[in-house]
């Protein structure tokens, strides 16, 4: 691998190097030049018109500055067949990142290239945007195709190529600042964001190269500085809000009313506190505990993540000679983003969430600060828990615990000492890509060949502040004071004086600091050769492009020590290491069939063909073997252009894809965990008989047999390296429409209907379960391990189990009016309709396939543990102006309406049905109304100074995102919706 000091240093004598060679002086007033003609991205060939026939929708880089967006990856999220992807808006296990996901078929299957070339995947899978600096991109071209067969794995869904500055003379610098004012939802002026950049090149006849470098600096949106995301919910206050809170939250059970008694009680047979611990409860300062004591932690939540980013970047090309080019392109990018959540929280006994060697926590009566002077123990009397804590931590005469007891149900406290908890990432990538092209005569034809080697590489480094605790030092400082003291560094903990009775002695006793490391790498080596070989046809020559691809891709994640050995609150986490191999063949054939005939301007077929042989081995886990596994994949396509005329044309695609599973898929390690599960024999049981079900797969015909102990089951969940590559099948049907009688209008409508299946699926385990017992698939029950009725464990491992099917339009229209004495006027409009989006769960059996299908059209959901969101339609106008020096742009975006299941709501626990807030109780269902956004933008050009002035405000009436109450923190779905408040920004660009 190629460490980041060293990659810079490649990057830096690179270019010294080559600027030499360069040395030619362009004109002050030159302009940078337009890049090579355009080609359609998802061919090979040299004759663009004999390309399949996919549709391609290109970004130049005066939209990409009309936009007013401050990444690549908003931008390309903007348009319409964009779904839901991971962004900034994203606080928890966010890490800063920006994905991209056409037509909602998964970031994993969207290939991203730049300039052709793939670029640096993540551990998981896809591209993390942010690692391409905006100020480097020339334009963005999109293929709304599968091409598996020209670029190979992950391109199933579509393919974005971003295509570089290449040819540029002269110096550019810019800046840019912004920021949210946010005065009408509820905040001030905040997220501002401030970038500067600077590039400087030469080129000529035979040559060019540039040095390119920037910094951009984001700061974070807080959600209580949000009226939509002040709490937890909203319209709720502070009604369901964390039951783990600063002064302490207890619920202890006891027949004992001890020095207390008649404080906090909720009355009941046995004496209870329900008390919120305020204070001392010798004070008088504890009291019952109710929701308004519940914690907000929505105000200490992030809508949306900081960022700190440099890039340096330079990119050449040289004539050798008259049949040979060098080129190179090198980026080096760092980035620091930090995800800041409310101070860290302990809760144990009966339902706390932190156990120690299987036990939950308790506190023992010699605890210093235990007011009761009684064991609390965190289990029923009786029960093996109970006892075995007691053994244990029990201080009872002649061992055990007290004679009398609590049942210590919960005690949960938020210690406001430790400040937020932060977690930090910084990210090191390094791209390197380089090679050679050239032609040369073949059958009297000109012939072309390229030879191309690129590496990529990203580093990351996660560090995480608060909130991580060890378990075994929390228990110590509960425990009994005499162990506690023979105990090296044990501190005893007081957990019934409120936040302030947590000292920073026992915060540093407790709490540490925990490290993860990520690494992706790919080495891409592919050659090719293509041209004319055929001149006998009369409609024209065909053409061939062939060639060979190696890709190799490795990745690893480590946690640190602490957190593989599962010393902390929470379940071990180990680490993941592995790599692919995949060689591949192609060949691509342009057929023109027809030209120049009635009803034929031309006619033209496509043909594709790629093998591929893909291996991959890797270590889950920190000490297990290494293990491995191999598959095979070929792809075709075909692509159909009809040309009926001056003014239309028809197009059509058939597309045959696969994309071999990631490093995160095959090798993330196998953990077992408990979760909390409901056993569908176990309620079938609870039901009065006459409501009882015939569940034939449960035992004894679920009608007895069957047993839950506890709420919580073993589940086995990680990765899988026995899964085999996913396979898709892509149709497209299209026409493009110039008309005579309005020229410069143009008009596209393209069909697509996608197929994927043996897709890698994460079923979950109360999936499984439901679909074995409720649903009676028998497939479902085979990960489901009984002994004597009860589960032992669930094995929801990934699977080839799953499929997804699509299928809608993409409209397109783009018109440049006629020049008029005030200006030139430009107007383009786009839209994407999805009919649906069904992802199934599907196990294959023997005796046939049995299936668990939702779609997502039009909906927000939960399902498998997350939340998925898919408008039915979504539209983008923008109207430009330009008049001499002056320029203006009005951009207008749409996202149609969706509906969620008020039955998923946050707000379910804080109310009954009917819902006030439900918009139809009867049928479940909560609107999120259609939503546009308007941004606007002017700017002026000062000719005498090549300086060009830009004011713009994006969502300049300030639309609010409408409130899904499904989705927290932020009670809005950031996937599509912006912050609240409008984003007001100033750019400033002078060329040298």
């Amino acid at each position: 691998m190629l460490p980041i000091p060293r990659a810079l240093t490649v990057l830096l004598v690179g270019t010294l190097f080559a600027i030499p060679t360069f040395a030619a002086e362009a004109p002050a007033d030159e302009k940078p030049t337009q890049l090579e003609p355009i080609r359609v991205v998802g061919t090979r060939l040299s004759a663009p018109d004999l390309a399949a026939a996919g549709p391609v929708v290109t970004i130049d880089r005066a939209q990409i500055e009309a936009s007013g967006f401050t990444q690549i990856g908003e931008l390309i999220n903007s348009l319409t067949f964009l779904g839901a992807a991971r962004n900034t808006h994203f606080n928890a296990n966010g890490t800063g990142r920006v994905l991209a996901n056409i037509h909602n078929l998964g970031a994993s299957r969207t290939l991203v290239l730049v300039n052709g070339q793939r670029w640096i995947p993540t551990v998981g899978g896809p591209v993390d945007l942010t690692t391409i600096p905006l100020a480097i991109v020339q334009r963005v071209e999109v293929l709304l195709d599968g091409a598996s067969a020209i670029y190979g794995s992950d391109a199933i869904a579509g393919v974005i190529n971003i295509v570089t500055v290449r040819n540029f003379s002269g110096a550019e610098a810019g800046g840019m600042f912004g920021g949210y004012d946010a005065h009408g939802a509820g905040g001030g002026f905040d997220g501002k964001t401030r970038q500067v950049h600077f590039t400087v090149g030469t080129a000529d006849d035979r040559s060019a190269v540039l040095l390119g470098a920037g910094y951009s600096n984001a700061d974070p949106v807080f959600a209580g500085d949000r009226d939509i995301s002040r709490y937890p919910v909203y319209g709720f206050g502070n009604q369901i809000g964390d039951p783990v809170t600063p002064d302490g939250h207890l619920i202890l059970e006891t027949n004992n009313t001890g020095p207390f008694a008649g404080l906090c009680t909720a009355g009941g047979g046995a004496f209870t506190y329900h008390c919120d611990l305020a204070g001392p409860l010798t004070s008088g300062a504890a009291h019952p505990f109710t929701s308004a004591d519940l914690y907000n932690y929505a105000t200490e939540s992030l809508i949306k993540t900081g960022q700190e980013r440099w890039h340096i970047y330079s990119q050449g090309h040289y004539d050798l000679a008259d049949w040979v080019t060098f080129s190179y392109m090198t980026v080096y990018e760092r980035r620091n983003a930090t995800e800041i959540t409310p101070p860290g929280g302990w809760s144990i006994g009966v339902t706390g969430r932190t156990r120690v060697a299987g036990l939950p926590v308790g506190i023992s009566a010699t605890n210093i600060y235990n007011p009761f002077n009684m064991d609390l123990v965190p289990a029923a009397p009786g029960s093996p828990i109970f006892d075995a804590w007691c053994a244990q931590y029990g201080t009872g005469a002649g061992g055990g615990c007290t004679s009398d007891v609590g049942v210590l149900s919960f005690l949960g406290i938020r210690p406001l000492a430790q400040g937020n908890s932060r977690i930090t990432q910084n990210l090191n990538s390094f791209y390197f890509n380089g090679g050679f092209n050239g032609g040369f005569p073949l059958f009297g034809n000109p012939w072309h060949w390229n030879v191309h080697y690129a590496y990529g590489q990203s580093l990351e480094t996660e560090v995480r502040n608060g909130g991580h605790t060890f378990a075994a030092a929390l228990q110590a400082g509960l425990g009994p004071a005499q162990a506690c003291a023979t105990t090296p560094g044990c501190v005893p903990l007081d957990f019934f004086h409120g936040s302030g009775g947590v000292t920073k002695e026992m915060l540093d006793y407790t709490n540490f600091q925990s490290h993860f490391t990520s690494q992706a790498i790919i080495r891409d080596y592919n050659a090719g050769l293509g041209g004319p070989f055929f001149n006998g046809w009369y409609a024209g020559p065909w053409q061939l492009a062939a060639g060979y691809e190696y890709v190799q891709q490795f990745g690893l994640f480590e946690p640190g020590a602490a957190v593989v050995n599962g010393l902390y609150i929470g379940f071990p986490i180990q680490p993941t290491k592995g790599s692919t191999n995949a060689n591949s063949q192609y060949a691509e054939l342009g057929l023109p069939l027809a030209s120049d005939l009635p009803f034929a301007k031309a006619i033209s077929l496509n043909l594709a063909m790629r093998f591929t042989q893909a291996e991959w081995s890797g270590q889950p886990g920190e000490k297990g073997p290494t293990i491995g596994g191999s598959g095979h994949a070929s792809s075709g396509r075909v692509g159909f252009k009809w040309q009926l005329n001056d003014h239309v044309l028809f197009r059509a695609t058939w597309s045959q894809g696969y994309r071999v599973p990631t490093i995160s898929e095959l090798f993330s390690a196998q953990s077992l965990r408990p979760q909390v599960l409901s056993d569908p024999c176990v309620a079938n049981q609870l039901l009065p008989p006459a409501q009882q079900l015939d569940l034939p797969n449960c035992p004894n015909n679920g009608h007895s047999g069957a047993s839950q102990p506890t709420p919580d089951i073993p589940v086995l969940s990680g990765g899988n390296p026995n899964l085999d590559p996913e396979r898709s099948l892509t149709r497209t049907l299209g026409i493009v429409w110039s008309p005579s009688f309005a020229p410069g209008l143009s008009v596209s409508a393209d069909y697509y209907k996608i197929e994927i299946v043996n897709a890698v699926s994460d079923i979950g385990a109360q999936a499984l379960l439901d679909g074995c017992y409720l649903e009676t698939v028998s497939s479902y029950c085979a990960p489901i391990v009984r002994e004597n009725g009860i589960i032992q464990v669930i094995t929801a491992t990934r699977f080839n189990a799953g499929s997804l099917h699509t299928n809608g339009w993409d409209v397109g229209i783009h018109y440049v009016m006629p020049a008029t004495p005030i200006g030139v006027f430009t107007a383009d409009f786009s839209a994407n309709f999805t009919k649906f989006l069904i992802e199934c769960d599907v196990l294959e059996t023997p005796a046939g396939i049995a299936s668990r299908c939702t779609d997502s059209a039009g909906e927000i959901h939960v399902f498998r543990r997350s939340v998925a969101a898919v408008p039915k339609r979504r539209m983008v106008l923008r109207l430009g102006w330009n008049y001499g020096n002056w320029a203006a742009n009005w951009n207008m975006s749409l996202i149609g309406p969706m509906y969620e299941r008020c039955s998923d709501s946050l707000a379910v626990t804080a109310s009954t049905p009917p819902w006030s807030w439900c918009s139809n109780n009867a049928g479940n269902t909560n609107r999120l109304g259609t939503t546009v956004y308007n941004d606007v933008q002017a700017s002026y050009t000062v000719a005498a100074w090549d300086t060009t002035f830009t004011l713009g405000v994006n969502n300049v009436l300030d639309r609010d995102p409408p409130v899904a109450m499904t989705y927290s923190p932020g009670m809005f779905l950031p996937v599509y919706y912006r912050i609240p408040g409008r984003f007001v920004y100033g750019r400033v660009s002078v060329r040298f």
